[in-house]
């Protein structure tokens, strides 16, 4: 018979920052691709007396700079109820679910006009997971979106990269609407439960700008 379909499967997330055993990730996501979740939250650190002291968010791996969210401005997402996301639409059909958030709540930025985050989760025989930024601001200011990955990444093309964990991986398509981006990564070296650090992928727009929109389209890996 035909080819069992892969696992391909996201976990989107809302919510706000003010949750028990909170991490700033207002927006974030994870990806499974095949048996790895390949695009991650890395999770809790080891427990130490910072984690619960005022310097909790010190921590790359509890601010927003580990988790798969926008660097707004250059600044972290703010801790704390207020620091939420609002539901802007809902759409759920058997092929493809859509949801957008407003992030604006979750950065302490005066010029930030409008972030809204889109979600397109696509099933079937191609699926894919689209996350598109629209982003606008009073004065030109730094945008950079991100993935985190406790794997492997390659930029195959100049639009294009590849993170691959194991066996299973995703290609990630890079959309900026022409305007000219930067791809850099770092290994957040904090004390984590995992074999390995996770990896943050930055996405980062080579000039401040005033309206701007940054899709990334990402799908299974053909092994």
């Amino acid at each position: 018979g035909p080819r069992a379909l892969r696992p391909f499967g996201a976990v989107l997330k809302g919510g706000n920052n003010g949750e028990n055993h909170n991490h700033n990730d207002v927006g974030s996501f994870s990806l499974v691709s095949g048996e790895t979740m390949v695009i991650c939250d890395p999770g809790m650190e080891v427990y130490t007396a910072r984690t619960f002291g005022p310097h909790r968010y010190d921590s790359k791996v509890l601010n927003s700079f580990g988790h798969a969210v926008p660097l707004v401005a250059d600044r972290l997402q703010q801790a704390g109820t207020a620091a939420r996301a609002a539901v802007l639409k809902t759409d759920f059909t058997e092929q493809a679910d859509t949801l957008t958030l407003d992030l604006r709540a979750a950065y302490a930025v005066p010029d930030l006009q409008r972030l809204e985050r889109t979600f397109v989760f696509r099933r079937g025989a191609t699926p894919s997971l689209t996350v598109r930024d629209e982003v606008r601001f009073a004065d030109p200011q730094r945008f950079e979106s991100a993935l985190v990955t406790w794997g492997d990444w390659t930029r195959v093309s100049e639009t294009t990269i590849e993170i691959c964990d194991g066996s299973d991986g995703v290609q990630v398509k890079i959309d900026t609407g022409n305007r000219a981006f930067q791809v850099r990564s770092e290994v957040l070296t904090e004390e984590v439960a995992t074999p390995r650090h996770p990896v943050r992928i930055g996405i980062a727009l080579a000039d401040p700008v005033t309206v701007a929109a940054v899709t990334l389209t990402i799908e299974p890996l053909e092994r």
